[in-house]
């Protein structure tokens, strides 16, 4: 996936963060703007690339459901999700 991709995605996110979309339905966006190439580490940059989330708060998003990669027991939840997010992606930013 080529650098322009990650950042018209970046983009797309940051438009759609400024109409208060919640953080959860922005993952949504992602996995819908990168299709095949939707994987935790590529929405960890677009997420970074758009809103400068620090990496250990992106670390800790990648536990979210949508990704699969965690146990279901200790998955985020999508509201888990909204409130790890919110500080950088909320109504006030």
């Amino acid at each position: 996936m080529d650098e322009d991709r990650f950042e018209a995605v970046a983009r797309t996110l940051r438009a759609s963060q400024a109409g208060g979309t919640r953080p959860v339905e922005l993952a949504r966006m992602a996995k819908d703007e990168l299709g095949e190439d939707f994987r935790a580490i590529n929405v960890v940059k677009v997420f970074r690339d758009a809103f400068e989330i620090p990496l250990p708060v992106l670390k800790s998003a990648t536990c979210w459901q949508g990704f699969a990669l965690a146990p279901d027991d200790t998955a985020l939840s999508d509201d888990e999700f909204d409130r790890l997010l919110e500080p950088w992606l909320g109504p006030e930013r």
